[in-house]
């Protein structure tokens, strides 16, 4: 499972553990900027989606990565201070 978490899209992605190009299935929508759970609400709801869509079992899943803009304190894994994403600290 992959996530790209962008000031204005965030994309989902699943794949094979081959990691083969065509074996890639992704959903993307706009980034909410509601409150503090609204951007890994909607990476829930993306990756939901595309495991019930594409039959797969959530004990199928071998790892999960996210990639987010933005400065990052590598302690805590916070991303902060990033103004794409309109907040301080999360």
């Amino acid at each position: 499972v992959g996530a790209d978490i962008g000031g204005t899209r965030i994309r989902v992605a699943i794949c094979t553990s081959d990691l083969k190009k065509e074996n890639i299935i992704s959903k993307e929508t706009r980034t909410p900027k509601d409150n503090e759970f609204s951007i890994s609400n909607t990476i829930i709801s993306l990756l939901t989606q595309l495991l019930i869509e594409n039959s797969v079992e959530k004990d199928q899943i071998l790892g999960i990565g996210l990639a987010s803009a933005g400065p990052l304190n590598l302690e805590t894994g916070e991303v902060f201070n990033n103004a794409n994403l309109g907040f301080k600290e999360h």
